[in-house]
């Protein structure tokens, strides 16, 4: 990046040309840096711009160690987190201070997307919520989740389980590469070997077996 860019884009956000968060992603910079240059240019011309807005380590030169590490502490500890909150916590928890766009060029030039918010589904109103069975084995909920659950250089594969909808007790899982009928059949054989025939079994509100 020349300063001769650095000038120009600066000139276009105080011109109203681009925002703020626009140049700060074309320069790689915070927009509190973004703001200072703005001042910087607001009082010099391009050459005394060049001199002044030198001198500060550059936000995408972070050491190659500090780079590892972080990548290493997504994977086996923040992997879930999003990366918004990741930054936070490695500030908070890891005292490692980086700013979001260098976060982001450093998780994206290692194939690592964020993980989008869960979004809220709309509840029916017109179907309100009922109570929890009162024993255990009236109710079994199934289901199958989707996910790096081996970690992000493993595929994403499908975890079959099943929970007790009065205890909340986890009585069976099963790994398999696509959510099938056989997995399924595993998670079932787990719950009879353990705990015996359930009354009711549910499966991500599609089927209801009846025992």
């Amino acid at each position: 990046m020349t300063e001769k860019h650095k000038y120009k884009t600066i000139g276009k956000v105080i011109n109203n040309e681009i925002t703020k968060k626009r140049a700060a992603k074309i320069l790689d910079l915070s927009i509190r840096r973004i703001e200072q240059l703005m001042k910087i240019y607001d009082t010099q011309n391009m050459t005394s711009f060049a001199h002044h807005s030198r001198g500060r380590r550059a936000y995408n030169k972070t050491k190659p160690e500090i780079c590892e590490n972080i990548l290493n502490l997504y994977k086996t500890k923040y992997i879930d987190f999003n990366f918004i909150h990741f930054k936070e916590k490695l500030l908070e928890n890891e005292k490692i201070k980086i700013s979001y766009s260098v976060l982001y060029n450093l998780m994206s030039l290692n194939q690592i997307k964020s993980p989008r918010k869960q979004k809220l589904r709309k509840k029916d109103k017109s179907h309100p919520l009922r109570e929890r069975h009162k024993y255990f084995g009236e109710l079994l909920q199934a289901d199958a989740s989707e996910h790096l659950w081996l970690g992000i250089n493993h595929p994403k594969i499908f975890l079959h389980g099943a929970i007790d909808d009065a205890t909340n007790t986890v009585v069976g899982l099963y790994f398999d590469y696509q959510e099938t009928l056989n997995g399924y059949y595993n998670v079932l054989y787990q719950i009879l070997k353990n705990y015996g025939i359930p009354m009711t079994f549910y499966t991500d509100k599609r089927t209801i077996f009846t025992y």
